[in-house]
């Protein structure tokens, strides 16, 4: 018989899982967290550029770094790459529509850029 409930009913042999022990992993991980969080921000306050980079970079070194973040920075990368695809794609419609904006004034204004097209006088 066996005197307590964890024993083996072997005699005092331990089983073979006694050794392995699962431990949770309180490895410091601030750069794939800064990037996380960053990147959770940038979504949150439309952010559009300067934040995300610094979030992006933050994130691959975290994830070269930290294998113990490699989530939190993938996640970090994700959102951060999402908010600088969104400010380039921002920034081309910006241009577009400023340029076609140009274009159609100076068009109004009979091409010369001054004046509305129409003289007095002769």
């Amino acid at each position: 018989m066996t005197d307590s409930a964890n024993s083996s009913p072997r005699g005092s042999e331990q089983t073979p899982y006694a050794d392995h022990v699962a431990v949770a992993s309180d490895a410091p991980r601030p750069l794939s967290t800064a990037s996380l969080i960053i990147g959770f921000c940038s979504i949150a306050f439309w952010f559009t550029f300067f934040a995300p980079l610094v979030g992006l970079i933050l994130g691959i070194i975290g994830l070269r770094k930290e294998p113990t973040g490699r989530t939190f920075a993938l996640v970090g990368i994700w959102t951060n790459t999402v908010m600088l695809a969104i400010a380039f794609i921002g920034l081309v419609l910006l241009v577009v529509l400023l340029s076609v904006g140009i274009a159609g004034y100076t068009a109004w204004q009979g091409g010369t850029g001054s004046g509305n097209g129409y003289s007095i006088g002769s």
